[in-house]
């Protein structure tokens, strides 16, 4: 049996199917602390390519005051989290990590974000909170049916 792109496999059909088993696109993107998540991370990008970096960390508070670049970006996984409290948090807080890492590596010495870059890092969190939550919900499957092996 052949196995072809965009068939049995495939990262694409596989994400898909896991989309899908949630109830479609609209009920995935609504469940809890993910929309909030996006929304939030999404006008941290739309405000950084606009203002630049040390602008928009100065205008979210007193705690990224005197900061270091590392040290607002780790600063900034509570600012995309709010106050959510869900399964879904750790898959957003991981994906918000590791996209935050590669925003501190596409700025560099910069202070601003390219409206590229910023779209990139948008699919990038996309990506990454998709395969997180993917992660999670196996994991907490594999504990509710592990009993039963």
């Amino acid at each position: 049996m052949e196995v072809s792109i965009g068939y049995i496999g495939s990262s694409k059909k596989v994400v898909s199917n896991y989309i899908g088993a949630n109830g479609g696109a609209k009920a995935f993107s609504s469940r809890q602390g993910i929309s909030s998540a996006g929304s939030n991370f999404s006008n941290l990008l739309s405000s950084i390519t606009k203002n630049g970096f040390t602008t928009t960390i100065a205008s979210l508070g007193n705690q990224f005051k005197n900061k270091s670049t590392v040290e607002s970006i780790s600063l900034l996984v509570n600012y995309v989290l709010e106050n959510s409290i869900s399964k879904d948090d750790i898959a957003i807080r991981s994906a918000t990590v590791n996209t935050l890492e590669e925003m501190s590596l596409l700025l560099g010495d910069n202070n601003s974000l390219t409206e590229i870059e910023s779209k990139y890092l948008l699919q990038y969190f996309t990506r990454e909170l998709i395969w997180q939550l993917m992660l999670v919900d196996y994991v907490y499957s594999f504990e509710k049916k592990g009993s039963n092996i």
